[in-house]
């Protein structure tokens, strides 16, 4: 949810980063880092993003995702796609390291699609049913304030699992 949503959790706080928490995880995960790269059984570690071209501000957040990930040690190849092809490959094939896309609320925000295990939009294959419980109880309820509460806890539990990193934008 947007900051400004009745649903946003504020008691929840942002992800903060923590290199050494990473490098300790790309270690554990049979990597190593040599001259500023990260490298597996000797080759350079190179992730594929994928992102449609027909998002207005695509290639700029492209680049700076590249920029930052490079300066971690990490290659970024980005490869833009047409609707189409973008589609097939995010939610047909599954082929990608990292996608840049786009997701907007109408006025229901509901996010069932995106975080629930059965979600139509669950691209990424999260499944916690604790939060399909509340997403359920969510879709179901008619009283606003039990809504409210349980989509706000929801938030919590989502955000704890973080089964995507959001960059959002107006």
């Amino acid at each position: 949810f947007v900051p400004s949503s009745p649903y946003y959790n504020h008691d929840v706080a942002p992800p903060e980063a923590d290199a050494d928490e990473a490098a300790a995880q790309l270690t554990a995960g049979g990597l190593t880092l040599d001259a500023d790269t990260w490298k597996k059984d000797g080759r350079a570690v190179t992730l594929t993003a994928v992102a449609p071209t027909s998002l207005e501000s695509v290639q700029e957040v492209a680049i700076n995702l590249q920029s930052q990930l490079q300066s971690a040690g990490i290659k970024l190849d980005v490869q833009f796609l047409d609707d189409a092809t973008w589609k097939q490959r995010v939610w047909r094939d599954h082929d990608y390291d990292l996608l840049l896309g786009q997701w907007t609320f109408d006025r229901n925000e509901d996010i069932r699609e995106q975080f629930h295990s059965l979600g139509t939009r669950n691209f990424v294959g999260y499944k916690n049913p604790a939060v399909d419980a509340l997403l359920d109880k969510a879709r179901d309820a008619t009283d606003p304030y039990v809504r409210k509460a349980t989509l706000r806890e929801a938030h919590k539990l989502i955000a704890a699992d973080q089964p995507m990193l959001f960059l959002w934008t107006l």
